[in-house]
């Protein structure tokens, strides 16, 4: 799902204590010693050695006294610095945790991160609550979630990487990369309209498929597994060939509704256009040149859980359903097999990750420029500026929220003064999950263990309040005051 709100509401800075465990490049006497900090003290010892080994004829005629005012001088700035960028730390700390804390008890949450990073460095990265209640197991900043249609920034990131490269182009009838799939009932059971549908209709939710006849993904799920001959749930690719055989519901590029399918056809175009599995493609160029390694296909069972994965809470009132899985006859639990099958997801809502990695993700994708231990520069970019330029161009297709439209694969605002550049919300039962990136770059991610009901309420607070958060000069390390939304 992609929800993206404007309203403000001002930050609650009271409510229940919570055991959190964080990381943090800004503080010394909170969580760590400054990233600036340390860089400051290095640069003031290298002068004083350089100061050191100058001539003595070259120092002869300096004051004593002078020379010992320069130098509490220097010493105060350090320590001021120092003091300031403890003291903001410790301001986000407690805000942070208060606001967790609220958003937790309000929407019953058992288990959340939030993680903020500009230029590739993290500012904050914080966990709270209990990953598994059951087992009263705190949650880390290690431990990772389902994020559901966040996966679609990267299905996105991935697809505008190959237009990059020469691979793709908007125009291009994704029929053309998909033609190696049979359809499943032949093919005179085509819309020809299926044929028509481009690459950037895909991106844009154009492509001609709604949810009127219930969601494409889950209600085949089965179906499509037994017509293609293969144990249930459905891969990917047979969801498509069972889907070649269902008529379009409007013609393609004529309107934009939400679709999760258009996303998984990506994913099987990424996959002709380059060669290689979707998730191979996503992790060779995207996820390694970012630095990021606890990303990954996530599962449905709670039994094939990735490593630090956490426990999903689906609701105390959660029905007890047939499982999408051959092997398990029921579920008591409807995150795990009642309401999506996770591996017929991939491209679409089917990833695993830490809140912390997505930021890492959303710098990169944004792009900055990386200093060396050697002192050399370098750029880390995704995707080249001109093609990020590309992706968020907005389009007509209107989202929620007021002056919100969608882009190539993400939500755009289109305001004089947009409170945010890119973003995208994912939803799916048992996690919830938000990605968004601010005009100045900053990039700030969210990751729950559980979906409450009042999706619209939730995910209007939670990103009014996330963007009021990271708005505060609390997060200006070293650069300008960002402006506030």
């Amino acid at each position: 799902m992609n929800h993206s709100y404007l309203n403000k509401s001002n930050l609650n800075k009271t409510g229940p204590k919570f055991s959190i465990a964080s990381k943090s490049v800004v503080s010394k006497s909170v969580v760590s010693k400054s990233v600036a900090a340390r860089a400051l003290t290095l640069g003031a010892m290298a002068l004083s050695l350089i100061l050191a080994t100058e001539p003595v004829a070259a120092k002869a005629k300096a004051d004593p006294a002078q020379t010992k005012i320069e130098a509490t001088k220097t010493k105060n700035t350090k320590n001021s610095t120092s003091a300031s960028q403890d003291r903001q730390a410790a301001q986000r700390e407690k805000t942070l945790t208060a606001l967790a804390g609220r958003l937790m008890k309000k929407w019953n949450i058992p288990a959340c991160q939030i993680a903020v990073g500009k230029d590739g460095k993290i500012i904050e990265s914080r966990a709270f609550g209990f990953c598994d209640k059951e087992l009263k197991t705190k949650t880390t900043t290690d431990n990772v979630f389902r994020i559901a249609s966040v996966s679609k920034v990267f299905t996105a990131a991935a697809v505008h990487k190959l237009i990059e490269d020469g691979k793709l182009k908007y125009d291009d009838k994704a029929w053309t990369y998909i033609s190696n799939l049979k359809p499943t009932y032949g093919e005179n059971n085509i819309d020809p309209r299926w044929k028509q549908v481009t690459i950037g209709q895909l991106l844009t939710h154009s492509g001609g498929w709604t949810l009127e006849n219930g969601e494409p993904q889950r209600i085949y799920a089965r179906l499509a597994a037994d017509a293609a001959g293969e144990s249930r749930p459905a891969c990917p690719s047979a969801l498509v060939r069972y889907m070649m055989g269902k008529p379009l519901q409007y013609d393609p590029g004529t309107k934009s509704v939400y679709s999760n399918f258009g996303f998984n056809v990506l994913g099987r175009v990424i996959e002709q256009a380059s060669g290689k599995h979707y998730f191979d493609y996503v992790r060779a160029n995207l996820l390694s040149p970012a630095g990021i390694e606890d990303i990954n296909l996530g599962r449905t069972a709670r039994r094939h859980a990735r490593l630090n994965e956490v426990y999903y809470f689906a609701g105390k009132n959660s029905p007890d359903v047939w499982s999408l899985i051959d092997e398990d006859a029921e579920v008591a639990d409807f995150a795990y097999g009642g309401d999506a099958a996770i591996e017929s997801m991939d491209a679409h809502g089917g990833l695993v990750s830490s809140a912390e990695s997505l930021v890492k993700f959303g710098m990169a994708l944004n792009g900055y420029d990386k200093t060396a231990a050697d002192g050399s520069k370098s750029r880390v970019a995704l995707i080249k500026a001109e093609t990020l330029q590309s992706m968020l161009k907005p389009t007509n297709f209107k989202c929620e929220g007021k002056n919100t439209v969608r882009a190539y694969g993400v939500a755009v605002n289109t305001a004089r003064k947009p409170i945010f550049k890119w973003s995208h919300a994912g939803a799916l039962c048992g996690t919830s999950s938000l990605l968004i990136s601010l005009p100045d770059n900053t990039v700030l991610a969210y990751t729950a263990n559980h979906l409450p009901d009042d999706l619209v309420g939730y995910f209007t607070e939670l990103q009014n309040s996330l963007l009021t958060e990271v708005s505060s000069k609390r997060y200006v390390v070293g650069g300008k005051t960002k402006p506030k939304p």
